[in-house]
């Protein structure tokens, strides 16, 4: 079982970590910068008979663990440069 863990700081400054279950088997798209400069990787997983899609955003931190927190794959490392230009 895979889990997927995304951790977002918010504008106080907080991390919020917030981690959903992908199960057995799951799909990991990168998306290239010049489609949406925002989104750097998309992830498609089946919750009953639906396709579900997460969405990771380049200011984020993510990760795909197994459900016992160990890390399978880096996906984004907070890219908090990207973020502080869209801002402003």
């Amino acid at each position: 079982m895979y889990a997927l863990k995304i951790i977002t700081v918010k504008n106080d400054g907080n991390p919020v970590e917030c981690v959903t279950a992908l199960g057995d088997c799951y799909r990991l798209e990168f998306n290239p910068a010049i489609a949406d400069p925002k989104v750097v990787a998309r992830v498609h997983y089946t919750k009953d008979d639906n396709t579900p899609c997460i969405e990771i955003n380049r200011g984020n931190e993510a990760f795909i663990t197994t459900l016992d927190n160990k890390t399978v794959r880096v996906i984004c490392r907070a890219d908090m440069a990207f973020e502080t230009s869209l801002a402003s």
